[in-house]
């Protein structure tokens, strides 16, 4: 294998002459292209057996660089769309070898986990009082109104993300009320996307938009 790129260093008399060089996969029907599989620095005399040793291509580089190598020259990559784009170094472009379907079935996944985060998010009330929207936090709330009632409760200490506050048995209802809403809007907003994305094609799914549709009321709160 034989280098692409500059000449060869000056000797400096007395004094080893070394290569650093970046070693490569050539690309089929690309040889002056392909992927850096090492980076090492050896003495100059050595620099043909360990390119034939390692079975790889060469380019002489002034640095351990990162990248790949293009027409004989180390380029860094461009940026990665996404972890499950892999690098063509015939068009040197990333692209996603995932089917329509199987990038659909990811973009299911992303949107069910934005409505889990929108849906567990909290809520606040007109009043200012921020209320957790947990699943536990909903159960909790639903067996306050029955134990509650069952005891003839009228008043309760309730205990919100941004405090302590006293609610009458009906303000609790309405508490309850304004997370079941919550809740419904954010499954219908991940309807919305299933049924949405159905129809999508190749050239439209990069440019299809995750971030809408979801409840404008929900927060993210953290546990006081």
């Amino acid at each position: 294998m034989t280098s692409t790129q500059e000449t060869m260093p000056p000797v400096a008399d007395g004094l080893p002459v070394l290569a650093t060089l970046a070693l490569y996969k050539p690309t089929a029907g690309r040889p002056t292209s392909g992927e850096i599989q090492m980076t090492t620095t050896v003495d100059e005399s050595r620099v043909e057996y360990v390119a034939q040793m390692s079975g790889l291509a060469y380019v002489r580089v002034s640095s351990h660089q990162t990248g790949y190598v293009c027409d004989g020259v180390v380029v860094p990559y461009p940026q990665r769309p996404s972890e499950a784009h892999v690098f063509d170094f015939v068009a040197d472009t990333w692209v996603d070898p995932r089917t329509l379907e199987q990038r659909k079935d990811a973009m299911r996944a992303l949107v069910a986990q934005r409505r889990w985060e929108a849906e567990t998010g909290g809520i606040t009330m007109p009043n200012g009082m921020r209320v957790l929207t947990g699943r536990a936090d909903r159960d909790n709330i639903a067996a306050l109104i029955l134990t509650a009632e069952a005891a003839g409760i009228a008043v309760v200490d309730f205990k919100a993300a941004n405090g302590w506050g006293h609610l009458t048995l009906e303000e609790v209802r309405e508490v309850a009320r304004a997370i079941a809403l919550h809740v419904q809007a954010c499954f219908s907003a991940e309807r919305a996307h299933h049924d949405a994305m159905k129809d999508l094609t190749e050239a439209e799914i990069d440019a299809y938009d995750l971030a809408t549709l979801w409840p404008l009321t929900h927060n993210s709160i953290e546990t006081q």
